[in-house]
């Protein structure tokens, strides 16, 4: 093995030529071109973070600013990425040593290879480690020289570069940790940083969450796009249109009453990789956060892509995939995969979320794609409520609440009491009959009998909620005579 001090030494004392490790450079570029000398100018390539093998060629060329000796080594430092892991990568250089008139079709001489594979995430090296060879012909090797990283033996084909991390960073590699041949350090080796372009996510996908209104006028049994008029003493006008579906452009197949639709857009970014297939579990989450699947009884969950139907799904937690997917790898008009909830009109529609999984996105060659998410994919939520308080009423005094309902159909009414202490209990109420009007008192009644079976004190706030729009008095008996009690 030859020993690279003994050789500077007696370069040093033959020829005069003075080396520095702290004023020599040697130099990172790409496609040999020693012009591009900023460590700001770069190839400007995307690079994929999500599809492992659809790395794009950055052909990286180390020219050392010394005269490079057999046996010493290096590493590659890449930032924001990596090549994609392979088994090995070979030093190619010119047989001829002429670096003026060669092409790189004459790399034909092996001078080393990658000894190691250094630090690998998700299948991507970060740092690999390099060593010319120990019989390396030293006239290939001198200052000046266009060492080449390439994957097989016969230096044609250029290792992938791939992103590691998030999208949207600087790619730029840079060669660290020159070593010589008694793994001393060599700094001659080190180089600027390169630039090579941007990470870059090939498969987005965007799914915004919609809320899918329960109609608490069809007995919270359907979905509503136009919620019913809501609020006290004519405070209120009437609701607003929802927009029921979550896509990024109105939905035109939404039907106003009987479902609800989430809409996920995919964008495939990659030019070469098709998405053949994906994953899909969902589970509904009730108010409190807890999967509770046998509470949602829905008609149908329907998958599909872009209008064509796929599959039924029963949200339970199961997962189903969705294969012949075809998104091609063109970068355009993203694709539309649907998930429409229809209720049975027998079942109440609990409040709650519906929480996705999407995950083993596959392609049309054996290149993975790395994305798994889980998100609420969509939000059942009653609609069309009105909420007011009555904020005192007092058992020792004979209060009431008068409310009368403006709707052409019966109404849903119900209370909560609290007391001064805090206290509180819920008290489920009749229905209002359509148009109608009832009398809720302090001193007797439902709101009396559950304050009395919770042990709540005498005086209270009521809050009251019911499923139409109302008018509402409240008035409370004192020593002094009657006195009217502000609701709002």
């Amino acid at each position: 093995m030859n020993n690279i001090i003994s050789k500077v030494v007696a370069s040093v004392l033959l020829t005069g030529i003075a080396i520095s490790g702290v004023s020599a450079k040697s130099i990172l570029t790409v496609d040999g071109n020693e012009s591009i000398s900023s460590q700001d100018a770069g190839v400007n390539q995307d690079f994929s973070i999500d599809i492992i093998g659809a790395g794009n060629e950055a052909n990286l060329t180390f020219i050392p600013n010394i005269n490079a000796a057999p046996g010493s080594g290096f590493t590659l430092q890449f930032e924001n990425a990596g090549y994609v892991e392979t088994s090995s990568i070979f030093l190619c250089t010119y047989a001829d040593a002429n670096e003026t008139n060669a092409t790189q079709a004459n790399l034909t001489a092996i001078v080393g290879n990658m000894f190691s594979k250094g630090t690998v995430v998700n299948g991507v090296m970060t740092a690999p480690k390099f060593q010319f060879k120990n019989d390396a012909n030293e006239t290939l090797i001198e200052v000046g020289s266009h060492i080449f990283f390439r994957t097989n033996a016969e230096c044609t084909e250029l290792p992938e570069v791939i992103g590691v991390g998030a999208s949207c960073l600087t790619v730029s590699a840079k060669v660290v940790d020159g070593i010589t041949t008694q793994s001393t350090p060599f700094p001659d080796y080190d180089t600027a940083v390169r630039t090579l372009g941007e990470t870059k996510r090939m498969i987005r996908i965007a799914c915004l969450t919609p809320t899918c209104q329960i109609d608490a006028s069809a007995d919270m049994k359907q979905f509503t796009t136009s919620a019913s008029a809501a609020g006290i003493n004519g405070g209120i006008g009437g609701g607003t249109a929802i927009t029921l579906d979550a896509k990024l452009v109105d939905c035109p197949e939404c039907d106003q009453t009987q479902n609800c639709v989430t809409t996920i857009e995919i964008e495939n970014n990659s030019t070469t990789h098709n998405l053949e297939s994906m994953k899909f579990a969902l589970n509904f989450m009730n108010t409190s956060g807890v999967v509770d699947n046998t509470a949602l009884k829905l008609k149908d969950v329907e998958i599909k892509l872009d209008n064509n139907k796929t599959v039924d799904y029963t949200i339970n937690g199961s997962t189903v995939t969705l294969n012949n997917l075809g998104i091609n790898a063109t970068g355009g008009t993203p694709d539309k995969i649907t998930i429409t909830y229809t209720p049975n009109n027998t079942d109440v529609i609990p409040e709650g979320t519906v929480q996705g999984r999407i995950f083993d996105l596959d392609t049309n060659t054996s290149a993975d794609v790395i994305y798994d998410k889980t998100q609420a994919l969509a939000t059942f939520a009653v609609a069309g409520l009105t909420t007011f308080t009555v904020p005192y009423m007092n058992t020792n005094y004979k209060t009431f609440v008068k409310i009368t309902t403006k709707s052409d159909t019966s109404a849903k009414l119900s209370a909560v009491i609290t007391d001064q202490n805090g206290k509180t209990v819920d008290v489920p109420l009749d229905d209002i009959a359509a148009n109608a009007t009832v009398y809720l008192f302090s001193t007797f009644g439902p709101l009396f009998d559950a304050a009395k079976a919770a042990g709540l004190a005498n005086a209270w706030t009521v809050d009251f909620t019911t499923s139409a729009a109302a008018v509402v008095d409240s008035y409370m008996t004192t020593p002094n005579g009657e006195r009217r009690v502000a609701v709002y």
